[in-house]
């Protein structure tokens, strides 16, 4: 069982041990590239990257002829043991028995943490400053006073497992970014073919850009202990495929991505935010619906517009799932199909402007909430019983100019109008002279009529 005790009770003959934050330096703007033993060397001193992008001076131990950690005015080594990775790229701290710990701190000299000036374990102590250390470097840009709340309110507990969980979402996320930043231009060859140096350079810059947008809503995981709502928000200039990364971004509520390239697709890039409630996704071309948006479970506002979008069968029985929709709006996508919605029940909105279905969806007489139904510019020529099996008194407006609706259809529709009752609420739109009505009715915008002209 772990015990921890407070500062006070600390033995005066219990030493406080080397952190390996405390061998941190500062100069890795000038470091050179690292060569096939993973050292970067200076003035015949040798230093190496950690897991986190610190760096470190390192030295062999005279004893066990190990390679430690060392301060430039050190003659022999007295930090933690380190060890190289598989690829030499970067370096872990060692324990007694030779594994490797991908953390910042060695994890014998972090079990435990509490507030004061150090705490104790078994005999093993921390300091708080070594934590503060690691939370700054994590988070250059928060205020020393966010720093402190952000110690208090999650690293209270198990200090050592949420740094060393972060860290590694840190170091994972520059690294996967730096390898779609080197990957975009040879994966997607002929979306910069006809591209000067001057417009490869503004891609590249673009991407970059991109890049440093998504590291700073990560480290907005500080704000609301990492739980509270944020929005992603952005243009799309590039070409390509978006990136895959491991990170997930769980705190993000609404994600709007808006491209301004005809080249840009949105492969895995919606894996990592499982939490959306409204997103929004403009001429990102998407060909089939992205499993991801059916793992968002509390997913409200659906907006995709102009993604090339079509519907199977099974991607239409899976939206149709998505029961926690307010708003679904597919506009400009050739989807082929009108998808299903009856078990939307908070369904409100529905736009299937232009999209290539030749029928109504399914289900709408079984959402008592739905109040505008947007069907222009398809291919809709019959009209089914559904349609006439929604309440009269329910206040929905159904939008179907510019459809070929068939004389079958149009007599259907003016009989419905017709005989509805006095408190009728639903309007259906159609085009000026598509309805089989007498003229007071194409001429009449009012709820007796139930019809709208176009003027």
């Amino acid at each position: 069982m772990i015990v921890s005790e407070s500062a006070s009770q600390v033995p005066a003959t219990v030493p406080m041990l080397p952190v390996l934050a405390d061998f941190w330096i500062s100069a890795a703007a000038a470091m050179p590239a690292a060569d096939a033993q993973g050292f970067r060397i200076i003035k015949q001193r040798r230093y190496i990257e950690l897991t986190d992008g610190h760096f470190v001076q390192v030295a062999k131990d005279p004893v066990t002829g190990d390679w430690r950690a060392m301060l430039a005015s050190e003659l022999v080594p007295s930090g933690p043991f380190l060890m190289p990775d598989q690829h030499r790229r970067y370096w872990y701290p060692k324990d007694s028995n030779g594994a490797q710990k991908h953390t910042g701190v060695d994890e014998d000299d972090v079990e435990a943490f509490a507030p004061g000036p150090s705490s104790v374990l078994s005999g093993r102590l921390i300091s708080q400053a070594s934590v503060e250390r690691r939370v700054r470097a994590l988070y250059p840009e928060l205020p020393d006073d966010k720093v402190i709340g952000f110690i208090g309110d999650r690293l209270h507990s198990d200090p050592h497992s949420v740094l060393v969980r972060l860290e590694k979402e840190s170091v994972a996320l520059r690294e996967e970014l730096k390898d779609w930043l080197v990957n975009a231009r040879s994966a997607h060859p002929g979306s910069e073919s006809g591209l000067s140096a001057e417009g490869l350079a503004s891609q590249r810059q673009k991407r970059e850009q991109f890049s440093q947008d998504l590291q700073a809503i990560w480290c907005e995981s500080v704000s609301g202990q990492g739980f509270a709502d944020h929005s992603f928000s952005t243009f799309i200039d590039f070409s390509g495929e978006l990136p895959h990364l491991s990170v997930r971004f769980e705190w993000v509520t609404e994600l709007v991505l808006t491209a301004r390239n005809i080249d840009v697709s949105l492969g895995r890039f919606l894996d990592s935010f499982p939490n959306v409630r409204y997103l929004i996704l403009e001429s990102v071309r998407m060909e089939d619906f992205s499993p991801a948006i059916f793992q968002m479970r509390d997913l409200q506002h659906l907006t995709l517009n102009g993604n090339s979008l079509r519907l199977s069968e099974s991607s239409a029985e899976g939206l149709s799932r998505i029961e926690t929709l307010t708003l679904l709006d597919l506009r400009d996508n050739p989807l082929g199909l009108a998808p299903p919605v009856g078990f939307m029940q908070g369904l409100r909105e529905l736009f299937l402007r232009d999209c290539a279905i030749d029928e109504i969806p399914s289900g709408m007489e079984r959402l008592p909430a739905l109040t505008r139904v947007d069907l222009r510019e398809n291919e809709i020529a019959i009209v089914g019983d559904e349609l006439f099996d929604i309440p009269d008194t329910q206040n929905l407006h159904l939008d179907l100019r510019d459809n070929p609706l068939g004389v079958v259809a149009r007599q259907r529709i003016t009989h419905y109008l017709e005989n509805a009752s006095l408190d009728r609420k639903v309007q259906i739109r159609s085009d000026e002279d598509s309805l089989d009505v007498d003229d007071s009715s194409e001429s009449s915008d009012s709820s007796d009529s139930g019809v709208e002209s176009d003027t």
